[in-house]
């Protein structure tokens, strides 16, 4: 296997956006509604509208994701797959935009629709997932390697409430149940025993 560097592709589209690209976009948000969350923008709540503005930049970068997945595969390109119990990647959307070179044209095209970027903004929630600062560097590892074009994956291992039991058979993660008729987490039942994490 041998390891090569991809070049940078372009951003999808310049910040300055062109009306056929508003267009598009307009296009893109206002199916989305209509499809996946059956609404329109006359019923659509902000969160909705965020939402399917989500799906819309999905859908329009997802051709771009299976060319780069096809391009490392064809170069046998070296991957990095890692691991954390924590990831606090923070709100996406704005940065997402940013990246693809697509703000200007979304921020356009929701005006046009009736809408601030900024408030729909606010409606994302911040992806959480741990509270320590573990979860802030795995995000800073993750934005270190796709600046610097290394195809890799970040995964973490699914918890509720952010304490979890976890055991591993045959390579794969159980994860142990929570009471779920009290729908909340007893450590003296869930380790019944075992040395309990959650007690210093």
């Amino acid at each position: 296997m041998t390891q090569n560097t991809l070049s940078r592709p372009n951003p999808i589209h310049a910040d300055m956006p062109d009306s056929s690209l508003v267009a598009d976009v307009k296009k893109a948000i206002k199916h989305q509604l209509r499809l996946i969350l059956a609404r329109d923008l006359g019923s659509a709540t902000k969160s909705e509208l965020w939402m399917a503005t989500s799906l819309a930049v999905r859908e329009m970068m997802i051709d771009r994701f299976i060319e780069t997945q096809k391009e490392h595969s064809k170069q046998d390109t070296r991957r990095v797959y890692y691991l954390s119990l924590e990831y606090l990647m923070g709100r996406l959307l704005n940065v997402n935009l940013s990246n693809l070179g697509l703000k200007g044209a979304v921020e356009k095209a929701l005006v046009e629709l009736g809408f601030e970027f900024e408030v729909l903004c606010e409606e994302e929630h911040d992806m959480g997932l741990g509270n320590g600062g573990l979860g802030r560097l795995a995000a800073c590892f993750l934005d270190s390697m796709a600046t610097m074009d290394l195809p890799a994956v970040g995964y973490g291992i699914h918890y509720q409430f952010g304490l979890f039991k976890q055991e591993f058979e045959n390579g794969r993660q159980i994860e142990m149940k929570f009471l779920e008729d009290e729908k909340k987490f007893d450590p003296e039942e869930v380790y019944k025993g075992q040395p309990n994490p959650t007690k210093i």
